[in-house]
Order: structure tokens, then C-alpha cells, then sequence
């Protein structure tokens, strides 16, 4: 993973104003897509745990969807510091900061949303390693990672043309499901479970974020999800 992409190629804040800009509008795929990611990653933490956001960019996760007791790292101090700048109420570090301290089965949950495809096999399985030492006993780490097949892999190739931040020579490996289960298998990696959401209802986010995240909920359930540009990856300790 570069660092340097994600210090001096990604604007302070981005994402964070993309999000909010989308969400005053109502419309906008691209903040569809993360609203809805964000949405989902909420429910699988419960109220009172103690939460780890690592690789947090901005903050905008746990500011604008958690009520709890949470800590953000990232790798960009220029994200740490405008996530400390609007929000004052939970604890921000960068990774170098955040190893500093130490600290050991200190989380009930940790989250992960987007970063695997930006590493290699060995680093994904480094850095499962040292999360679930973070983890408290019975910890989890909730991840989130492109499903690189069917239009995911289309989306991908165009986002280069469309979108203001290209990641295409970031992008380590484009995986699917099965490449994911090939690691945990090959590295003793257990107690997890993947699935997936985000599909062609999300389409919708174009016109109306609410009647799109409404849509891919029923698509997501009528595929028991089986559908989806995201997978969503539960690790237990």
C-alpha cells in the first residue's frame, strides 16, 4: 500500500464532503454506495462496545454513525487531523501514533471498510494477525472489500474516467469471494463469515439514495446475500 498516494493524492476531508454534499442533495451513487456501506457496518456493532475504525480517513463512519466509545487510525495525518478537527468526542491517531501506545485486547469490535484490496495476501493475512491481537476475547473484525466480479470489475475499469481520485494503479490484487477464501484457507484463518450486498437496486441511488438503499435491501434479501459488489467479512477471535 502506498502511503504516499493516501497522504498527497487524496484531498484532506474528500470523501467526508462527498458523503455530506451527496446526502444534502439526496441523490448520488457514489454516496449512495457509502451511505449504504456505513449503514450496514453500523449494525453489526452493539451499543456499548468498545470500537476500533481502522484506516478511518476523515471519520466520517464513526462521527455521522456510532454512538459509541470508538478510536480512528489511518495512515494520513492530514485525514487524522481533520477527523480530530470535527470531532471531538472520540480518538483519532495515525498508525504510526496508534502502535505507540501498544495497545493489546483492548477492542470489542474492530472495522475495516475498504482496505484489503489495496494489500497483497501476505499483508491482508499480517494484518488479520495483528487486529485479533487488538480484539478483547469473543472480539470481531468487521471488514469491507470490492467483490471484483460481474460489474464490479466493470465499475472498476471506469471509475479511472469518472472518477476524481483514480485507484486503479493502487488496487493490489482484484479479488472475488473465492480468492478471499483461498487465503483464510491457505493461512488457517477460521471462524468467519462472508457475504455480500450492494447490488443493482443501488442503481437507483442516482435519482433517490433513500428509494435505492430501499431497493438493494430487498434485493439483498431475496438473494440471501448472495448478490453484491461488497463483501462483507466477519472475523471472530
Amino acid at each position: 500500500m502506498s502511503e504516499e498516494f493516501w497522504n498527497n493524492k487524496i484531498s484532506v476531508g474528500y470523501y467526508d464532503k462527498l458523503h455530506t454534499s451527496g446526502l444534502k442533495k439526496g441523490r448520488g451513487f457514489q454516496t449512495g454506495w457509502h451511505h449504504s456501506t456505513f449503514l450496514i457496518m453500523s449494525e453489526k456493532i452493539e451499543k456499548n462496545q468498545i470500537h476500533l475504525d481502522f484506516a478511518c480517513g476523515p471519520g466520517t463512519f464513526i462521527r455521522e454513525y456510532l454512538n459509541n466509545s470508538s478510536t480512528g487510525v489511518d495512515v494520513s495525518e492530514k485525514q487524522i487531523e481533520y477527523a480530530k478537527k470535527f470531532d471531538k468526542e472520540n480518538n483519532y491517531y495515525t498508525l504510526s501514533e496508534f502502535k505507540k501506545l501498544n495497545f493489546t485486547s483492548n477492542f470489542d469490535v474492530i472495522t475495516v471498510i475498504g482496505l484489503l484490496e489495496f494489500l497483497s495476501d501476505e499483508e491482508i493475512v499480517d494484518l488479520i494477525k495483528y487486529l485479533k491481537s487488538l480484539l478483547k476475547k469473543h472480539g470481531k473484525i468487521n471488514f469491507t472489500t470490492p467483490n471484483f466480479r460481474g460489474l464490479m470489475l466493470i465499475f472498476s475499469y471506469m471509475i479511472k474516467y469518472f472518477s476524481d481520485v483514480n485507484y486503479d494503479d493502487q488496487w493490489v490484487k482484484k479479488r472475488g469471494k473465492k480468492d478471499i477464501l483461498k487465503i483464510f484457507k491457505e493461512n488457517n484463518i477460521n471462524n468467519f463469515e462472508i457475504e455480500k450486498n450492494l447490488n443493482i437496486g443501488l442503481l437507483l441511488s442516482t435519482l433517490n439514495i433513500k428509494l435505492g438503499l430501499i431497493v438493494n435491501n430487498i434485493v439483498s434479501k431475496i438473494s440471501r446475500f448472495h448478490l453484491g459488489w461488497i463483501l462483507f467479512i466477519k472475523i471472530s477471535k
